[in-house]
């Protein structure tokens, strides 16, 4: 982990993680995972780091913020791009390590999660050639309560839903 501990999004204050964060960036390391979000204990948002570099991705260059189309997961879908790396920039969810180098199989996923689930359709606004992200006043109150009583997907091996 970063000496200097992790840089949030949002405030800007540096934090430690606290143990339960510190065993699920370990987790995430191990899987391989390239981006998690983790709570910043100063202004309690969320904010980007990738448990592999053990650095916060580079800066997103798309402001939008999908919420994940992955049954079981309420985590929400970033752009990073780490040019500056030399990586492929992605959209990827922080909470189940999902990613998608093209937006088209985002918008693919997300068709069918809200055909498969209704209640995650007031989550995405339809545009002509793809979707949006819908206002956080149109999700549903009970969201996390209702992606609960999904069925979780088995068999999966790659975060890599292209």
């Amino acid at each position: 982990m970063s000496n200097s501990g992790i840089p949030c999004d949002n405030c800007g204050r540096v934090f430690t993680p606290t143990p339960e964060q510190a065993r699920f960036i370990s987790n995430a390391k191990a899987k391989e995972m390239r981006l998690v979000m983790l709570e910043c204990q100063f202004c309690g948002i969320s904010t980007r780091f990738d448990p592999v570099s053990q650095t916060p991705p580079g800066p997103a260059c798309e402001v939008e913020t999908f919420k994940c189309p992955v049954p079981c997961c309420g985590g929400d879908v970033s752009y990073i791009d780490d040019g500056d790396r030399g990586k492929e920039p992605f959209w990827g969810c922080g909470e189940c390590g999902s990613i998608w180098y093209h937006k088209t199989n985002l918008f693919r996923d997300i068709s069918a999660i809200i055909e498969k689930y209704p209640h995650r359709r007031r989550c995405y606004a339809k545009l002509r050639k793809g979707w949006r992200p819908a206002s956080l006043s149109r999700h549903p109150k009970n969201y996390d309560e209702l992606i609960a009583t999904e069925a979780e997907e088995e068999g999966r091996k790659s975060f890599v839903r292209d």
